[in-house]
């Protein structure tokens, strides 16, 4: 899963920035239900096989397309509680799934509620407005202050502030861009990979401790691991790999209070320009401190 989430991050970047975020969501939606609904009917495990890889491609890819789009038409000091909610309404999600496994007994229909499920979810993302950030950082000024005017309409505001926290003309030149790109920069290079492996590092973790979780005798996946690795072995496994991730975070730069990056150049510069620099410092100080 950790893999596959990599791949969709890979393939959706070039996405952002030349179809923008809405256009993905209903992409990555219309794969889902591709791959779901022909699951009811499939009986052999090849075709399984298949469908399930692209579909687990596309569940990373609509979580992740959706919580971009919702960070990024909130301004900057709603980012965190949007962000914290979009990760428990994610947890809700997987309670929800579990209830409707319990009420079918039979993954064949389970696959076919679910695309039913996404069938609509499509239908409901088409009322959705594209991202302000993404119209602003690909030239499109007007469409993006119209959407900003009609959201401070609904919120029964008489003005709005544009959500990108820096000044920006109205004439903003496109912003092209690739995945290539991030080779070109040793900085933003080290914090990819440094990214993706904390991101393969949690999904093994999270996905080794479900497996690890089903004791229950009989239990097919559980008495494989123990009969190749031993019963402690791939404790201790995780246990190191999420030491090194840890350690790994901390040469990420700190975000906290700061506007994201619109461009490969912010993307280089934040947590290296001085303001951001003092900020971070005063905000340890004060946290050891306090201590």
């Amino acid at each position: 899963m950790d893999y596959e989430a990599i791949i969709t991050n890979i393939g959706h970047f070039g996405n952002y920035q030349k179809k923008g975020r809405k256009l993905t969501e209903c992409i990555v939606l219309v794969i889902q239900i591709l791959c779901l609904f022909p699951l009811y009917f499939i009986k052999t495990s090849e075709i399984l096989i298949v469908l399930r890889f692209f579909g687990g491609i596309s569940s990373v890819g609509i979580f992740s397309t959706s919580f971009v789009l919702a960070l990024e038409i909130v301004p900057l000091a709603y980012q965190t509680i949007v962000g914290l909610y979009s990760q428990i309404m994610f947890s809700v999600g997987e309670l929800v799934v579990v209830g409707i496994a319990y009420c079918t007994q039979e993954w064949h229909l389970l696959s076919l509620v679910m695309a039913v499920f996404c069938f609509f979810l499509l239908f409901f993302i088409f009322g959705f407005d594209e991202s302000p950030r993404w119209l602003i950082s690909t030239g499109k000024q007007d469409k993006a202050e119209a959407i900003l005017r009609k959201i401070a309409k609904r919120n029964k505001k008489e003005s709005y502030v544009m959500l990108s926290e820096k000044p920006c003309e109205k004439k903003t030149a496109a912003v092209n861009g690739s995945f290539g790109d991030i080779f070109k920069s040793k900085i933003l290079l080290n914090r990819s990979f440094n990214i993706f492996f904390n991101w393969t590092a949690v999904n093994t973790v999270y996905y080794g401790l479900v497996f690890g979780s089903a004791t229950l005798a009989g239990n097919l996946f559980g008495a494989q691991m123990k009969s190749k690795f031993g019963v402690g072995l791939p404790g201790i496994f995780f246990g190191i790999l999420s030491i090194i991730a840890g350690l790994l975070s901390l040469f990420l730069p700190e975000t906290k209070g700061c506007s994201l990056p619109d461009t490969f150049e912010e993307g280089e510069n934040i947590g290296r320009t001085l303001e951001h620099t003092k900020l971070s410092f005063k905000k340890w100080a004060k946290k050891i401190n306090s201590n």
